[in-house]
């Protein structure tokens, strides 16, 4: 029991509270001021003396939140046994459990009785609920001892439950809650069940250690907590504070703690909220050939090719006689199409004949040699894999590359750690998404879209909801983490089933079992949707088609084309320079000049 010096002492009490003699709630006001720990600090312990109802103290005791304690040690004092019954279904119904009530025997004297009750050992109690109140022990006047020395704070939830149920509230959201593929099954008003997901796999591991059954209340409207215009609380967290249900589960964190009254299991996972983008495109196969070098590589590249040219003209008409050399390379588009056919590594129509420029054209066969065994190999690896664009990797790159973004209504107020001028843009623009799946099927659909999801949601949907017909995840996550926070259960303040879902969930974690559940779960998706797959020999071989040389292709008619327009410009030329000769010869005084081609 909790106690306190003389100077510390609540007024009109010392560790006592009797409902006659109940301090005014100014006295209590005074007091704090001065004595602040005694409303923080936390009680293990209440001693109440209760005429009628405990309601009045357990709600002045209730309203110092810090200090209020359901899971302490109460003991109740009454003047008559009838009183027991109703004192102990009052307590249940205020979540407090281990209590023992003493009253005097009504059979001998100087004796007084301790009766509790167990929720879930009939005939006391069956699956919670009070039935008969059971005698613990009696504490003798004339000996002053206890007739049995028993505990008199037992432990009241065992570890077998008796097939009784434990009702749960929650919500289907994938990968936490899942429903069955029979979705009308699945929501059957009379039946709800869950047939996957992490937290379900959890809490079936709880339950059957304990045999118990799980009964899940309809999805609240709303979602995890929200709260009414009459101040009012809905969602998990609405069941949970008006006793509709045990434990609320669906990736709750401890992001819970603003709600009054709920208590938390110890963590079983972590959960990080991050930033989800589109995967980066492959690059168009056309672009395999202008990928190979950078742009100026290609403008060198040309501008060697036309020195080449310019040298071996020179050469031919200057470093030897110029009547030796073949008349193919007395040009510059002779030799213009000499060093092209090189570099591009097929037989020119004449060989030199002259030395110097035999020499000049043996060293320039090989450095296209050179050039072009470098453009063959990465122009086939670029054929084979093309590669992906550039990545958008941070919050900068998603401001710059014009995507759109937006996020449901509960990640919104995670990015208030981002820099004011990041943060303004984000708010500004940031659209609402009525459901978190929705954002996700929009930036894999769309390509041009980012959102904020959990981590955990993130990757179980590249598995089978965001992935494209060749099994590859449309979904991108971003390195850095928006938000990190750890997955729990959710019970009311008080609740008794706390210590037994702590004591589970760390044998679960310990074992690993909750790394096997999500891993098997992964695997399992990945299967369904058949985006695993074995690798065999012929995967590291591709057989060239269309699709593949589409770039060589696309050259090509764009050779023709640029071919096809000289042609016609020189077929124009032509017939302009025809036409003017014939209006000289008709003409002939006139200013018209025959033009000479």
């Amino acid at each position: 029991m909790r106690t306190y010096s003389p100077s510390a002492s609540p007024p009109s009490a010392t560790s006592v509270t009797s409902a006659t003699s109940a301090p005014s709630l100014e006295e209590w006001e005074e007091f704090m001021k001065q004595n602040p720990c005694y409303a923080f600090g936390k009680h293990k312990s209440y001693i109440l003396w209760a005429h009628g109802t405990l309601s009045e103290q357990l709600q002045k005791l209730k309203a110092y939140y810090n200090a209020w304690n359901p899971r302490g040690k109460f003991l109740v004092i009454l003047e008559e046994s009838n009183q027991v019954l109703p004192i102990l279904e009052e307590l249940r119904q205020w979540n407090i459990l281990n209590v023992a009530v003493l009253v005097p025997s009504t059979n001998e004297q100087n004796t007084l009785d301790l009766y509790s009750w167990f929720p879930y050992q009939p005939p006391s109690g069956k699956c919670g609920k009070l039935n008969k109140a059971v005698l613990l022990d009696k504490w003798i006047g004339q000996r002053q001892q206890f007739l049995h020395s028993s505990s008199l704070f037992p432990r009241k939830i065992p570890n077998d439950l008796h097939g009784c149920s434990i009702s749960v509230s929650t919500l289907p959201l994938d990968p936490h809650v899942m429903v069955s593929s029979d979705r009308k099954a699945a929501l059957d008003k009379n039946n709800i069940t869950y047939a996957e997901g992490l937290d379900i796999r959890l809490l079936q591991f709880v339950t059957q250690s304990v045999n118990a059954t799980v009964s899940y209340l309809r999805p609240p409207a709303g979602d995890w907590s929200d709260v009414y215009p009459n101040q009012t609380w809905g969602g998990i967290s609405g069941d949970l504070l008006y006793g509709r249900a045990d434990v609320g589960v669906c990736g709750t964190t401890y992001a819970f703690a603003f709600t009054p009254d709920l208590e938390f299991t110890v963590p079983y996972d972590t959960m990080d909220a991050v930033w989800v983008v589109p995967r980066a495109k492959q690059h168009p196969r056309w672009s395999s050939i202008t990928r190979v070098f950078h742009l100026p590589v290609w403008l060198l590249l040309m501008i060697v090719i036309i020195m080449a040219s310019v040298i071996m003209l020179w050469l031919s008409r200057y470093a030897a006689r110029y009547s030796e050399e073949h008349p193919a390379y007395r040009n510059l588009s002779g030799c213009l199409s000499s060093a092209w056919a090189v570099m591009l590594g097929v037989s020119v129509a004449r060989q030199p004949y002259t030395g110097p420029l035999r020499f000049f054209f043996f060293s320039w066969v090989m450095y296209s040699l050179a050039v072009s065994s470098v453009f063959q190999t990465f122009m086939a690896s670029y054929l084979v894999d093309p590669g992906l664009e550039r990545q958008v990797s941070n919050v900068e790159d998603i401001l710059k590359s014009g995507l759109g973004y937006g996020m449901y209504r509960t990640f919104k107020s995670l990015v208030e750690d981002l820099p004011k001028q990041q943060l303004d843009v984000l708010l500004e623009r940031a659209e609402d998404c009525l459901k978190i799946v929705e954002c996700a099927e929009k930036v894999a659909k769309q390509g041009n879209y980012a959102t904020i999801l959990a981590g955990i949601t993130a990757e179980y949907l590249n598995t089978y909801k965001t992935v494209d017909d060749k099994g590859t995840a449309l979904l991108y996550i971003l390195e850095r983490k928006v938000w990190t926070n750890f997955q729990v259960f959710l019970l009311p303040k008080g609740s008794g089933f706390l210590s037994m879902f702590n004591r589970l969930i760390r044998t679960a974690r310990e074992a690993g079992l909750v790394q096997y559940f999500w891993r098997d779960m992964l695997t399992t998706s990945k299967i369904k949707t058949g985006s695993v797959r074995v690798h065999t020999l012929l995967d590291d071989y591709t057989v060239f088609s269309l699709t593949y040389l589409q770039s060589a292709f696309i050259l090509l008619v764009l050779g023709h084309c640029f071919a096809l327009c000289l042609f016609l410009a020189e077929l124009t030329c032509s017939w302009w320079a025809l036409r003017r000769r014939k209006m000289a010869v008709k003409y002939p005084g006139g200013d018209i000049k025959p033009h000479v081609p």
